[in-house]
């Protein structure tokens, strides 16, 4: 890895990386079969205590932070484990219906048995922890907060740890032309000369303590 070499903020021994100040780095949740497990309609489909108010990048599009309505369906249990269809009538009715569709994806015909679950097991409670949100490519001239009321799915990292306050301190960094400029020596800009907000990238990003 030679980006160190062409960025001087980089080498600069009074910053810190995002993880050495005590924040997490995360990437939302995959499901494999993003139609099926996200819906504004579910909440009249399945039981309402396995959804989860979601977020995807479309939802903070430009500048703006807007909640489209949809909720993901959890198939997991608190302990981590697959929930039994049994306990759940209206899931199994819904999951049933599109069984077919589910059982063919790489991640169902690894365990038969497990044919309803996600690629990525979901943890209810990131909902609750508020965290910086960052689409993988943005336009965004802004970085947004959640402080605790929707889960992250694939196309978003995120950010958590620490305080709330530190974390929009963290997001002021995040705006900054010093952090813009780490950024476009570390990944290639996207069409229109976006940058890429990705977990490996975040990783290298340095801000003062």
């Amino acid at each position: 890895d030679w980006s160190c070499i062409f960025n001087n903020a980089v080498v600069n021994e009074n910053l810190y990386t995002i993880e050495e100040l005590g924040f997490k780095i995360g990437i939302g949740a995959a499901t494999g079969a993003d139609h099926i497990f996200i819906s504004k309609d579910l909440p009249q489909l399945v039981e309402r205590e396995l959804l989860l108010p979601a977020l995807n990048a479309r939802n903070l599009s430009g500048d703006k932070f807007q909640w489209n309505g949809e909720y993901l369906l959890n198939p997991y249990a608190a302990n981590g484990d697959l929930i039994s269809l049994t306990d759940y009538p209206r899931v199994a009715k819904y999951l049933n219906a599109h069984r077919d569709q589910l059982s063919n994806r790489h991640i169902a015909k690894k365990n038969e048995a497990k044919w309803y679950k996600t690629i990525d097991r979901i943890n209810p409670r990131l909902k609750t922890e508020s965290k910086i949100l960052l689409p993988d490519i943005s336009g965004n001239r802004f970085v947004f907060v959640d402080d605790g009321k929707f889960y992250p799915l694939h196309n978003l990292y995120y950010i958590t740890g620490n305080s709330l306050r530190e974390k929009k301190i963290l997001s002021a960094f995040l705006m900054s032309d010093a952090i813009r400029s780490q950024i476009a020596s570390i990944t290639n800009n996207m069409n229109g000369g976006f940058p890429r907000w990705q977990s490996q990238h975040l990783r290298k990003l340095r801000i003062p303590n």
